[in-house]
């Protein structure tokens, strides 16, 4: 597993007093955000994943990194729906 990023001037709070449909609180420090955004910007789009801590569920941010494999983009996976079956004739009865 690859080293996480964290977004730089993004947090998100949970307020154990606020009811269980409220995940957090995302604040930004613009000033420190839009810098990250600029470095980290494929296609025009930052991705940012929501997790929770292994020791307290709280929740914290990450950058995700995840990028298609080139091969995979590029060709069909075999095995998917592209695959035509034909069913035997005497299978069928009515």
């Amino acid at each position: 597993m690859s080293d996480q990023i964290f977004p730089k001037g993004m947090f998100i709070k949970k307020n154990p007093k606020a009811p269980d449909f409220v995940i957090g609180k995302i604040s930004i420090k613009v000033e420190d955000f839009i810098p990250f955004l600029q470095q980290n910007a494929t296609d025009g789009w930052v991705n940012i994943e929501v997790k929770k801590k292994k020791a307290d569920n709280s929740p914290y941010l990450v950058l995700d990194t995840w990028k298609p494999n080139q091969q995979a983009t590029q060709q069909p996976q075999q095995g998917g729906f592209e695959q035509e079956y034909e069913l035997p004739s005497d299978d069928i009865t009515f």
